[in-house]
């Protein structure tokens, strides 16, 4: 299994492939993150677990929601919350597997 401290770095990759800029504050005004164009906004009060889940959780938003608009007034806000969490899962889990082991389980079972 992955470090989490190599998973934060890859998810800080993965943002500046896309051209994203992260923001860390201490006094976050917007709960625990926020994106916004091509910014994201996390507030830096949190543990490594909390710090990868609200940034997966916000390019996950970036990648299923940003031809929406404004998604925080929109009538479908909870429907994209819910994609959000759930991509931002997908990608933890698909983060964390050791592909060493991943590879040699593939094998095994062929």
């Amino acid at each position: 299994m992955k470090h989490k401290g190599d998973i934060f770095v890859g998810l800080l990759r993965l943002t500046a492939k896309c051209g994203i800029k992260v923001l860390f504050s201490p006094d976050f005004q917007a709960g625990s993150g926020r994106i916004t164009g091509k910014r994201i906004g996390i507030s830096s009060v949190q543990d490594i677990d909390g710090l990868n889940y609200v940034l997966s959780h916000e390019l996950a938003h970036y990648y299923l929601h940003a031809d929406k608009g404004d998604i925080r007034t929109s009538p479908d806000v909870q429907q994209y919350e819910e994609q959000a969490d759930r991509a931002a899962n997908l990608l933890l889990d698909a983060l964390t597997i050791d592909q060493g082991n991943y590879s040699t389980e593939q094998k095994n079972n062929s």
